[in-house]
């Protein structure tokens, strides 16, 4: 049938389109029963090329299995074609007037023409008979109306192989959904390898360091056995190693959005090392085939968090005391302070032009970069122009990351020193009019200085305190007034410092250069021998100002104070073997243990200094010597009443047994009186230990009561009982020394200032600020070692040592082990 035919053309346009139905109707019937099974064996080899099982074939395979497959298509197509005719016009309108099922062939019927219709021998009962039947007809081409198709196959498919190859194409395009145009490009293009195999994809994801996450390695195809988790938890800067073996084809990377090649090696792998993008999923893929795939989930570095956990406060020594608190995910790097001036702040929020100055400065922070630190932070700024003014205080955390956040501002005032020495005031004084007024200080400045020196006496005679000094008026004589502002503030504080603590100043600015140099070294990584040069400097750095702690504190005022509890004693000799190991650590390439020994060894350094700065000028300390001073001296009396009362009760024993009679006498009356007045010391030290620790040992209270009763046997003349009443009451009291100094320095630490000032043990001689024994040496002091220390680092460093030696020579461990130890051990 043609749009051209002649009796198509004479239809009407909706009786065309019903014809045309039919005949498309028709030739479907003739075609799907000759093609369903061709149609079902192509649905089936979509469905095995959507599951991509194609590429994961040899190359040659490939190619066979796709070409039979087009050509069982092809054979299947044109056999079953080879009798196939397209249905004619009379074939549609026959199937039109036979789906109508309507009488007399209607649509024929109006397409019929009368015999002889135009001749005279025609009646016109002949032509009014044909009208009426055409017309009859035309009545009913309006029931004509095509059916659908029914090819019958149905009878012919009797197993509904049609249906079960449909079922299969659906669910390989359900399961391909997204990708099914890179599997119809594997499948058409074959992957010819050289080595015969499939590619093999290993990627190792390295975390950041920072984190204490392990690497994680996946291949494709996966080993068997090995379980590889639905999602990969990626730290964020993590690192990928893709290698991809078997294949020298083009291959990229893709994470997210971002596309990377692989680089091409001589041996024909392929390999890329940088770091993961951000993306939720990781696949290698190779001309639109996919190699491997998995699905990541991303953890983000959150940013740290620090704040004050008390407001900023002078701690002893007019030291800034900052107690805060930090946080991150994986670790702190760094905290530093931050202060800048209230009123500066406060003009730059209506001025922008107005400049911040600021201090800038490290805040101790404990070792192996915690995920929590609760710090308290002591710092000397009493050398800068601020001392004494009310300033901004913040504190900034900066985890491994690099992420920094700020806590919030704390107004404080900045610690100001007080000097003692006349002098020295006299040269502050001189200070602070060059910082807040230097054209009015200049002159009078001048003057002053010029008395000072001409009376060197009045500064110890000190010869750097007069070059110091001479240097500060040379330039108020010779330079201008704002050059000499900016530069002799400095050396004018230095000059008084020296003047109010002596050579100790010089000996302390050595110390803290030399840990400096040590931490920063240690830090950078430097090597043995410059580790092993600044430990010896430190050294001498500690023993300089250990001799001027001893020269400028005597022994009466020492040893009252123990050190808090958990607190090192700081001995010349503990100080040497923590060096001694802290140099073997460095040889031995611990460096962690190193970082962690270092650390110890600034706590030590620092209650040194508070031993010998805390207790010199600081009220309170002092007020604390003074309890542990006469609670001290307290149990000694109470230790001679003892002894001098047993006497009495011997002789008071040995005389009933003689039969005589015994009588009160002077002895025990004093004996009364003096129970009586030590009790009374103690209530006193009672009340001044309520007033420095805010609270009261109850050994102290159990040994006035023991007093008590002593006093009250005595008066009675009992003495056995005032033995056994008088001993209580010295065993109370060896308590309350325990006690009241636990007590005493829990108060000074609150204050910030306690320092690791040794007591006195029980015996007469104690130990010096450094832990020096005071007093001749005796064995009994002495520990002797029977058995190696083995809790020392060093020697748990160097048995970790010589076991990886031992398992990486071993010869019977598989090749992937022995590798790892080897490259373990050059770490260290």
């Amino acid at each position: 049938m043609t749009l051209s035919d002649p009796h198509f053309v004479r239809l009407g346009a909706r009786l065309q389109l019903r014809v045309a139905t039919a005949w498309l109707s028709v030739a479907w019937e003739r075609l799907w029963v000759r093609l369903w099974w061709a149609a079902s064996l192509a649905a089936l080899i979509g469905a095995v090329i959507l599951t991509d099982l194609l590429p994961s074939l040899p190359g040659w395979l490939h190619v066979i299995v796709v070409l039979g497959a087009l050509a069982g298509l092809s054979v299947a197509t044109a056999r079953r074609l080879r009798d196939f005719r397209w249905p004619s016009l009379e074939t549609a309108k026959i199937r039109l007037e036979q789906d109508a099922a309507t009488p007399h062939r209607p649509l024929t019927a109006v397409q019929d023409r009368l015999v002889g219709e135009a001749s005279t021998d025609t009646t016109s009962m002949q032509r009014a008979l044909w009208t009426l039947h055409q017309a009859r007809a035309k009545s009913s081409l309006a029931a004509l109306h095509p059916r659908w198709p029914s090819p019958g196959v149905a009878a012919i498919d009797r197993h509904a192989i049609r249906a079960l190859a449909v079922i299969a194409l659906f669910i390989a395009g359900a399961g391909s959904w997204g990708d099914m145009g890179p599997r119809l490009y594997r499948a058409a293009w074959p992957s010819w390898d050289d080595s015969g195999t499939g590619p093999s994809v290993k990627v190792w994801i390295t975390p950041p360091a920072y984190t204490g996450r392990s690497p994680i390695f996946v291949e494709s195809p996966a080993a068997q056995g090995t379980a590889i988790p639905d999602i990969l938890d990626i730290p964020e800067h993590s690192k990928m190693l893709i290698v991809v073996t078997g294949t020298s084809r083009t291959t990229t990377a893709m994470v997210g959005d971002r596309n990377v090649t692989l680089e091409k090696l001589a041996d024909n792998s392929l390999r890329v090392e940088q770091e993961l993008p951000n993306g939720e999923l990781l696949e290698v893929r190779q001309r639109g085939r996919v190699l491997g795939s998995w699905k990541l989930d991303p953890l983000p570095d959150l940013p740290p968090y620090i704040n004050f956990a008390r407001e900023p406060q002078e701690a002893g020594r007019w030291r800034l005391r900052l107690d805060y608190k930090a946080t991150d995910d994986y670790g702190i790097e760094s905290v530093k302070g931050h202060i800048v001036k209230a009123d500066q702040v406060a003009q730059s929020v209506t001025d922008p032009n107005v400049e911040v100055e600021s201090i800038d400065f490290d805040v101790t922070l404990p070792p192996f970069n915690p995920r929590e630190a609760s710090q308290v932070s002591l710092h000397d700024l009493t050398a800068h122009p601020w001392a004494g003014q009310s300033v901004l205080v913040q504190l900034i955390v900066t985890d491994q990351a690099g992420q920094s956040a700020p806590s919030a501002f704390h107004e404080v005032m900045l610690p100001e020193r007080i000097f003692q020495h006349p002098v020295a005031k006299e040269v502050i004084a001189i200070r602070k009019g060059l910082l807040t007024d230097p054209d009015a200080i200049a002159v009078p400045a001048f003057r002053k200085l010029s008395t000072i020196l001409q009376s060197p006496a009045s500064f110890g005679g000190d010869a750097r305190v007069h070059l110091e000094l001479a240097t500060a008026k040379s330039r108020l004589a010779y330079d201008s007034v704002q050059s000499a502002a900016q530069t002799l503030p400095p050396i004018l504080w230095a000059a008084a410092v020296r003047i109010e603590d002596g050579n100790l100043a010089v000996a302390e600015q050595r110390l803290d250069a030399a840990e400096k140099a040590l931490k920063e070294a240690m830090e950078r990584g430097a090597s043995p021998a410059e580790i092993a040069r600044l430990i010896d400097q430190l050294q001498r750095a500690i023993g300089e100002y250990a001799k001027e702690i001893a020269s400028r504190m005597p022994n009466s005022d020492l040893n009252m104070l123990k050190p808090e509890a958990g607190q090192r004693s700081v001995g010349p000799e503990e100080l040497r073997k923590m060096m001694d190991n802290l140099r073997q650590m460095t040889q031995m390439g611990a460096q962690d243990a190193a970082r962690q020994m270092m650390a110890e060894l600034q706590n030590m350094l620092q209650a040194m200094r508070s031993a010998a700065t805390s207790q010199r000028d600081n009220p309170d300390v002092k007020t604390a010597q003074e309890i542990m001073r006469d609670l001290k001296s307290l149990t000694g009396e109470q230790s001679k009443l003892l002894e001098e009362t047993f006497k009495q009760s011997r002789k008071s024993q040995m005389a009933a047994q003689r039969g005589e009679a015994q009588q009160k006498n002077q002895q025990q009356r004093q004996a009364t009186d003096q129970q009586e007045k030590l009790r009374k010391q103690l209530g006193d030290l009672m009340g001044r230990m309520a007033e420095a620790a805010g609270q009261v040992p109850e050994s102290m209270g159990e040994a006035e009561s023991a007093m008590r009763s002593a006093r009250d046997a005595l008066e009675a003349g009992a003495l056995k009982p005032a033995t056994d009443a008088q001993g209580n009451a010295l065993a109370r009291l060896q308590d309350s020394m325990k006690d009241a100094n636990e007590q005493l320095m829990q108060a000074l630490a609150e204050k910030g200032l306690a320092g690791a000032v040794p007591m006195p043990g029980d015996g007469e001689s104690g130990n010096d600020p450094l832990g020096k024994r005071n007093g001749p040496d005796d064995d009994s002091q002495v520990d002797i070692p029977n058995a190696p220390d083995a809790s020392s680092m060093s020697e748990r460093v160097r048995a970790i040592m010589e076991e990886l030696q031992r398992r990486a020579a071993d010869r019977t461990r598989p090749a992937d082990e022995q590798d790892y130890l080897r490259r373990l051990m050059k770490q260290f």
